[in-house]
C-alpha cells in the first residue's frame, strides 16, 4: 500500500456531553419524557458513538414509548446501577465493610456481571482521583465526563481522601478486575476487594498508634536499668577496681601487715562477682562445637520423579497423575489411588512399573527404597491428585507469565495503538525459539 496515496481518516470518540445533548433535542422534538441520568446511562452504553446512542434511544422508545422509567431502562441496556456503585463507595468512605458485602450480594442478585460492576468503580475512583489533584471546576468538566451534580458530589467525596489513599484504592480494584478474569469464585475476589478497601483507612489509623505505643513504652523501659542498678550492692565496675588493687600494692610496704593483707582482700572480694558469669558461660561455647558436623538426610523431591517418568516413561505417566503421593516412610514410597482409579492402580502395581519408580527414586535419594501402592480410605487425609496439582501449578505458571507480559513495555505500547486487551499468552518452544 503507498501512504502517500491514501486518504487518511482519524476517528475519535464523541464526548459524553456532546451525545447528551444530542438526545436532549432529540427528546424535546419527539416529546419524549427521560430523566437527565437516562440521558447519561445512554450516554455511558453508546461508547463515544453517536449512532449507537441514537440507535439505543429507538430500541428505549419502542420497549418504553414515549415515557420510561430509569430502571427499566438500565434493565433493557444490562448496564450496572449507579446507584450500587455509589453505595459500594460511600461503604469505603464509611469504612463499612457490612454495608459494601450487602451491595455487592444486592448486584448478584439483580444478575448483573461483576467485571462490569468492578470496571465502573475502577472508572469512579479514577473520576475520584482526578478531582482530588485537579483543583478547578471547569477544568473537571473537560477531564469527567458526567453530569453536573455527579461533578458537584464527587469534588466532595475527593476532598474526603488524600490523592495517595485514592492511588491505593484504585490499584486494589484493577488488580481485582484482573483477577476476576481468571478467578473461578469472582465473587470471592470481589467481596475480598472490598473489605480490604473499607478497611484501608483503619489499618493506618491502627499502624499509627502501635507506633505511638511502641515509642511511649520504650521511653519507659531505658530509665528503668539504672533503678535496678541502685538497688544491688554497690559494685563499683572491674577497671577502677584494679586500678587501685595496683596502687595499694604499690603502696603496701610501708603500712603494718594488717593493713596489706585488707587490702589486698577488697580486690579479691570485688572481682569475684565479674568472674563469675565468665565461668558460666565457658561450658556452653564448648558444648555447642561438637553439634556442628551433623550431615542433613536427603529428601525426595517428588515433582521431580514425576517429571522424570513423564519424560523417559510417557507410557505409565497418565496413570501415575491419577493417584497421590501420600508419603515416604522407612525406605518406603508410598502412593495411593482412590477407590474408583482401579485401572491406573492395577497399571502401576505391574511389578515393571514399580521397578522404574523404585530406580528413579533410588538415583535421588542415593540408597536402595521400594514402592508401595495403596488404596485410599476415610483414614487418610483428603489432597489432590498428581495430576491436579501439575494442573494447579501450570495455571499459576500461566498467570505469572501472563502478568509478565502484561507488564512488558513494548506489549502496552501495542495494546494501546490496537485498543484491545491481552487475551491469552503462550510460551515458546526451546525447537520454536531455536529456529
Amino acid at each position: 500500500t503507498i501512504l502517500s496515496r491514501c486518504q487518511h481518516y482519524n476517528f475519535r470518540r464523541i464526548a459524553r456531553t456532546e451525545i447528551i445533548e444530542r438526545l436532549r433535542h432529540v427528546a424535546a422534538q419527539d416529546q419524549l419524557t427521560f430523566e437527565e441520568r437516562s440521558f447519561v446511562a445512554l450516554a455511558r452504553a453508546s461508547e463515544g458513538s453517536m449512532r449507537d446512542a441514537l440507535s439505543l434511544l429507538d430500541q428505549v422508545i419502542a420497549y418504553g414509548g414515549k415515557a420510561i422509567n430509569h430502571t427499566d431502562l438500565e434493565l433493557l441496556l444490562g448496564a450496572v446501577p449507579q446507584e450500587l456503585v455509589k453505595e459500594l463507595m460511600r461503604a469505603i468512605m464509611d469504612q463499612d465493610s457490612p454495608a459494601a458485602l450487602t451491595s455487592l450480594a444486592k448486584l448478584l442478585d439483580r444478575g448483573h456481571d461483576l467485571r462490569a460492576f468492578c470496571a465502573e468503580v475502577v472508572e469512579h475512583i479514577r473520576n475520584l482521583l482526578v478531582a482530588a489533584v485537579v483543583p478547578g471546576t471547569v477544568e473537571l468538566r473537560g477531564l469527567i465526563e458526567t453530569s453536573e451534580d455527579d461533578l458537584n458530589q464527587m469534588s466532595r467525596n475527593a476532598r474526603a481522601l488524600t490523592p495517595e489513599q485514592i492511588e491505593e484504592l484504585l490499584t486494589l480494584f484493577i488488580q481485582a478486575e484482573d483477577s476476576l478474569r481468571f478467578s473461578s469464585h469472582p465473587r470471592f475476589v470481589m467481596e475480598t476487594a472490598a473489605i480490604r478497601a473499607t478497611r484501608l483507612l483503619r489499618q493506618r489509623d491502627g499502624t499509627g498508634v502501635r507506633s505511638v505505643q511502641t515509642t511511649s513504652t520504650s521511653s519507659q523501659k531505658y530509665p528503668v536499668e539504672p533503678d535496678v542498678r541502685k538497688s544491688g550492692p554497690p559494685v563499683s565496675p572491674p577497671l577502677p577496681v584494679r586500678q587501685e588493687a595496683s596502687v595499694a600494692s604499690k603502696l603496701a610496704p610501708q603500712p603494718p601487715v594488717t593493713s596489706k593483707t585488707e587490702k589486698v582482700a577488697r580486690p579479691v572480694v570485688l572481682s569475684d562477682p565479674p568472674l563469675k558469669p565468665m565461668t558460666e558461660t565457658a561450658p556452653v561455647i564448648e558444648a555447642t562445637v561438637p553439634t556442628a558436623p551433623v550431615a542433613p538426610q536427603p529428601t525426595l523431591q517428588w515433582e521431580s520423579v514425576q517429571e522424570e517418568v513423564a519424560a523417559s516413561f510417557p507410557n505409565i505417566a497418565p496413570f501415575l497423575e491419577a493417584g497421590r503421593f501420600v508419603g515416604m516412610e522407612g525406605g518406603v514410597v508410598t502412593i495411593g489411588f482412590a477407590k474408583q482409579a482401579t485401572v491406573a492402580r492395577a497399571r502401576l502395581e505391574k511389578e515393571e512399573n514399580l521397578h522404574v519408580l523404585a530406580k528413579l527414586c533410588e538415583q535421588q535419594l542415593g540408597h536402595p527404597v521400594s514402592v508401595r501402592i495403596i488404596e485410599l480410605t476415610e483414614t487418610h487425609p483428603p489432597g489432590p491428585t498428581m495430576a491436579q496439582v501439575r494442573a494447579a501449578k501450570e495455571q499459576e505458571q500461566r498467570l505469572v507469565l501472563f502478568e509478565r507480559a502484561k507488564a512488558n513495555p513494548t506489549v502496552k505500547q501495542a495494546l494501546e495503538i490496537f485498543g484491545v486487551d491481552l487475551a491469552e499468552v503462550r510460551p515458546i518452544a526451546q525447537q520454536e525459539a531455536s529456529e
